[in-house]
């Protein structure tokens, strides 16, 4: 695997986690909670790519 793209995974992991840090700082959102949404919201994704729907 090239390094660079390792290098820019690693970028988006640390960027995405702060994103979600603030938005639990923001909201109040415990972090069960909002893994049980995001949880939640990428099987259902999944579901509906896996029979050609749009979300």
């Amino acid at each position: 695997m090239p390094e660079a793209y390792v290098a820019f995974n690693i970028q988006i992991s640390r960027e995405l986690s702060d994103v979600i840090e603030a938005v639990m700082r923001n909201t109040g959102i415990k972090k069960a909670a909002l893994g049980r949404a995001l949880l939640w919201e990428a099987l259902h994704a999944r579901k509906a790519g896996a029979k050609g729907e749009k979300r």
